[in-house]
Parts: structure tokens; C-alpha cells; sequence
């Protein structure tokens, strides 16, 4: 889980495993300025880690992962608002911190008609299938 730590401005990452309420994290990561007030961890202000991104895909850069899932619903696979192609660059370059040998599988919204998100599996598109390096749709 993310958090944007308000007291040192920052971006925080909360474990859900091994930690005694994993529950504050997850309410950090979704306290949304002006819906939701802040969740205080560890004796500082938290808020909703999509403030400094809508992914946060470059923290995974650190971690050496074997493969990263990245789990987007504000970000289309094409298409979009200008701000969901601001999201898409992003995220592309948020992605280019993980090594290219990474295997990287994005779920997000597949515009259908008139923009709406379709309900099957087709809304779930791969940026580098698992290993080959190269964008593909999985369906």
C-alpha cells in the first residue's frame, strides 16, 4: 500500500503482512483530501498515495520483484481524457525505473463504447507479457 506521508511530504509504502493492524494502511491509502481526512501512522498524517501518483509503479524498482502487477483503474489502455493520457505517460515512464527483463502485466480499463469500461476480462492488458518483452493484449 501507498501513502503520502503530509507531515515530511513524501511517499510512504505500508507492508499489509507482518504488522499489527494492517488496516490503518489500507484506510491511509484511500484517505482522499476533502472526502476523507487523514490516518495518522506512526505519528504522522497519511493521505492517499495516488496525490503523487495514480500508480506508484517505480517503487516496485526497488524491491528487485520477480514480476510487477499493476493494478490501474484511472489510467485506460487507450483513449481517454487528456488527463488519462497524462496518467498514461506516467505510468509509462514510472515503468521504464523496473528493468526491461521485468515482466510487467498492467490491469486497467479497455475503453468499450461511448467509454465505457468493459465488464470481461478484456479490460486486463499486458505491458510486457510475462518474459517476451513486448505489449500485448491478454484476454
Amino acid at each position: 500500500m501507498v501513502s503520502i506521508d503530509l507531515d515530511r511530504r513524501r511517499r510512504a509504502t505500508h507492508p499489509l503482512t507482518g504488522v499489527a493492524d494492517p488496516s490503518a494502511a489500507v484506510r491511509a491509502s484511500a484517505a482522499v483530501p476533502f472526502a476523507v481526512g487523514p490516518v495518522t501512522l506512526g505519528g504522522t498524517d497519511h493521505a492517499d498515495g495516488a496525490i503523487w501518483s495514480p500508480n506508484n509503479a517505480d517503487l516496485a524498482a526497488a524491491t528487485e520483484p520477480a514480476a510487477v502487477v499493476v493494478i490501474s483503474p484511472m489510467v485506460p489502455h487507450a483513449g481517454g481524457s487528456p488527463l488519462a493520457r497524462l496518467h498514461r505517460r506516467q505510468l509509462r515512464s514510472e515503468l521504464a525505473h523496473l528493468p526491461a527483463t521485468t515482466p510487467v502485466v498492467l490491469v486497467c480499463p479497455d475503453p468499450g463504447p461511448r467509454g465505457l469500461v468493459r465488464t470481461r476480462s478484456a479490460g486486463v492488458a499486458a505491458v510486457r507479457a510475462l518474459g517476451s518483452g513486448q505489449p500485448r493484449l491478454l484476454a
